[in-house]
């Protein structure tokens, strides 16, 4: 069973995307101690400079920020023309991709495969060879770096940019994204709490206000926020995340009414963020928050992607997640919920793509490793199934990950023919999501062990069908509606699942052969 969130719930932690990414979408204005105002076009900076007085290294330093950060014309193709032969082959390699490919390495990647970290992790070198003190560039190698599963270089090199730059929005909302994402929620708020601006700063604020969601805390700046979000001097687009943080905040801790309007207050201008909060909290809730979704808003990927979910529009909200996780490469919940999109869609290599994808910056990640295990049983890659799974048995999981883990194990089962260890896997993870009122998962369970047993065409088909019928609630949500209506297409299909014998697999199934405790 495909799982569509791992890990923390969803909170406002801050988008982490390149400076020059960031500083267009009007996210980044900041300035750092003694009010020294960061460089902020560097490129540009760099062209007058080689043209003030041109030389090597300077045309170096050009030539790498054409690249990194498509600022590319006939001026630029001209000077690397001058350097194609030059002594250096440093230089002459840089020339030579500024005029093969120009601005390839600044655009977005179309495709995942597009996307070259290493090569970006050179350029980046490059100019901080040059310019050391660049804190901008030393958040943007960061997050290279974690693209590539490299904490640790990762956080030396934002904490590089954070010692250049300690009051500047972008690099602590950088530094706070990033150690988010390696699970240190306490060191992003630490580094959060030391920042003058998150009294009056409200894109500081607002993740301080999340990461103490997630990690639990009180937030000791609550006040602050409510007073913020009352000043008629900030403009509702810088209120957006604040507002959505908190009003998640408020609906966590019980606060129903005060949440929703804080969070249609946080779409009344939206950024991206904030539009996918909204729309993630709607799903929970199962409730539509807002009507029609705003447009214009840049990169509204995420948003769109679980509107789609929402409404069942399964190949809608593949392409959306796809999209999503190119913008946050790195992102876990954008591979998760594709790739369990695209379960959905019984697009069984797109689930296989965007859960490696995933398990590149997240190795190891066990709802990824489920998601895929669960398409390369669909495919007919057993082994490579019960390699994934008997990982996830090695990771440390929650109790709920766990219970969705068991029922793809049953699946596995089903499909090589130990059909009474594929039905008890099923039953205890139905049993345990009933025991705890979740009653959509337990049905969708249900649901997926009825499709086993017609697809075997066991006697036990009929009253499987029936049970999962009764866990069915009368408005449930789009993936439980999906797979009902397959469940009433599947009796010609009866005893047609491929089985592949147990014998071929045996060496590979005793790590799966115990059922784990689930208390």
């Amino acid at each position: 069973m495909s799982a569509s969130e791992g890990g923390m719930p969803r909170q406002l932690v801050p988008r982490w995307r390149t400076w020059r990414t960031t500083a267009g979408l009007g996210e980044s204005v900041g300035s750092t101690r003694g009010g020294r105002v960061l460089r902020v076009m560097d490129d540009e900076r760099a062209l007058s400079q080689f043209e003030a007085r041109p030389n090597a290294g300077r045309a170096a330093e050009l030539l790498t920020m054409a690249l990194l950060y498509q600022y590319h014309d006939k001026k630029i193709n001209a000077i690397a023309s001058d350097f194609l032969n030059y002594q250096r082959p440093l230089l002459r390699d840089v020339a030579a991709a500024a005029i093969a490919d120009p601005g390839r390495q600044g655009r977005p990647a179309e495709t995942m495969e597009d996307r070259d970290s290493r090569g970006m992790i050179a350029l980046l070198k490059v100019v901080l060879a040059r310019d050391p003190r660049n804190a901008l560039r030393w958040a943007d190698l960061a997050r290279e770096y974690t693209v590539l599963a490299q904490p640790t270089k990762a956080t030396e090199a934002i904490r590089i940019g954070l010692q250049l730059a300690p009051e500047n929005r972008f690099l602590l909302r950088s530094t706070a994204a990033l150690y988010v994402h390696i699970g240190d929620t306490e060191a992003a708020l630490r580094i959060l709490e030391t920042a003058p601006m998150l009294k009056y700063d409200p894109w500081v604020l607002a993740p301080y206000v999340a990461i103490s969601d997630l990690a639990d805390h009180k937030s000791h700046y609550h006040r602050v926020a409510v007073r913020l979000l009352q000043d008629r001097n900030i403009g509702p687009r810088d209120l957006a995340e604040l507002a959505a943080a908190l009003g998640t905040s408020e609906l966590n801790a019980g606060g129903g009414r005060r949440g929703r309007q804080l969070l249609r207050q946080s779409v009344e201008d939206p950024t991206e963020n904030s539009l996918a909060q909204v729309e993630w909290m709607s799903a929970r809730l199962h409730v539509r928050l807002i009507g029609d979704m705003a447009s214009g808003v840049p990169l509204d990927f995420e948003a769109r992607a679980r509107r789609a979910a929402y409404e069942g529009l399964w190949e809608g909200a593949v392409s959306f997640s796809s999209q999503w996780l190119l913008d946050q490469p790195f992102s876990m919940p954008a591979a998760c919920f594709g790739s369990y999109c695209a379960s959905m869609s019984e697009d069984w290599g797109s689930t296989v793509h965007l859960a490696n994808v995933g398990l590149r910056s997240n190795p190891g990640d066990p709802i990824l490793l489920n998601n895929r295990a669960v398409a390369l049983v669909e495919l007919g890659k057993i082994r490579d199934a019960v390699k994934d799974l008997s990982d996830c048995r090695r990771a440390q999981t929650r109790l709920r990950d766990r219970a969705v883990l068991i029922a793809t194990e049953g699946l596995l089962f089903f499909r090589i023919g130990m059909i009474e260890e594929g039905r008890r896997r099923y039953d205890k993870v139905i049993t345990f999501f009933e025991d705890r009122h979740e009653v959509d998962i337990a049905a969708r369970a249900a649901l997926m062990l009825a499709r086993e047993e017609i697809l075997a065409n066991t006697i036990e088909a009929g009253s499987s069908v029936k049970r999962a019928d009764a866990l069915t609630r009368s408005n449930p949500p789009a993936d439980v509606q999906t797979l009902r209506k397959r469940i009433g297409s599947l009796s010609r299909e009866a005893g047609t699942a491929a089985v592949i014998a147990p014998k071929s697999v045996e060496p590979y199934l005793e790590p799966l052969l115990d059922i784990p405790v689930m208390s």
